[in-house]
């Protein structure tokens, strides 16, 4: 009786094995099938692809598009046109720039007074700088360039004002690191009689970077 209970114990342990182990290998071959029929999407793993190279400072294209940016903006030379268009822009940006508190002044006065803003953009925007630029790409020297700069600028003043009777002069004085002391002088006079001065106003303001 001992023995008949022992066999059968051992036969019902052969059997849940072989029931166990026939799960098993159904439920993987389950698995590869719904694989094979697409139930069952397979993973799979992306291996990253490195980035492309990008272009350094050290390239040879970079370093000579570099050193002709940099003529363009502090030297530009004849006949290169190009480069002294992107150096007086570069002038009439700075201007606006140091000078954008008497735009703002004008926009809060004269709101919608294109003629006053165009003024305002003619005195503030345009200064001896482009001039300065314009005589060195001709091929001055930095001493010389400023001289005849503001000998043009002295002429152009001089001849609004015998033309016209206006005179409006606009002196920068520094006093620090890109900021200047701007004294300025309004002075409108009869055309026809240069000594009937009609109106004179004068003023100090502070202009550049802070």
């Amino acid at each position: 009786m001992l023995t008949h209970t022992t066999d059968k114990k051992q036969g019902l342990s052969s059997a849940s094995c072989h029931h166990s182990s026939h799960s098993t290998w159904r439920g993987q071959h389950a698995q590869v099938r719904q694989i094979l029929h697409g139930s069952q999407p397979p993973v799979i793993q992306r291996e990253e692809e490195p980035d492309a190279t990008v272009a350094t400072d050290s390239s040879p294209g970079f370093a000579a598009s570099s050193a002709r940016t940099d003529r363009c903006y502090t030297n530009p030379e004849f006949p290169d046109f190009l480069c002294l268009a992107q150096a007086l822009k570069l002038d009439v940006d700075e201007n606006l720039w140091n000078n954008a508190h008497y735009f703002y002044r004008t926009a809060a006065l004269y709101p919608g007074d294109d003629e006053m803003m165009w003024d305002t953009f003619m005195r503030y925007g345009l200064g001896v700088n482009l001039l300065q630029t314009s005589f060195g790409f001709l091929g001055a020297d930095e001493t010389l360039g400023t001289i005849l700069s503001y000998g043009t600028g002295i002429g152009i003043k001089s001849y609004d004002f015998f033309q016209n009777g206006v005179l409006e002069l606009d002196v920068p004085i520094p006093i620090g690191p890109d900021v200047n002391l701007d004294l300025r002088l309004d002075l409108i006079a009869d055309p026809d009689n240069l000594r009937n001065v009609t109106s004179v106003a004068a003023g100090v303001g502070v202009s550049g970077h802070f």
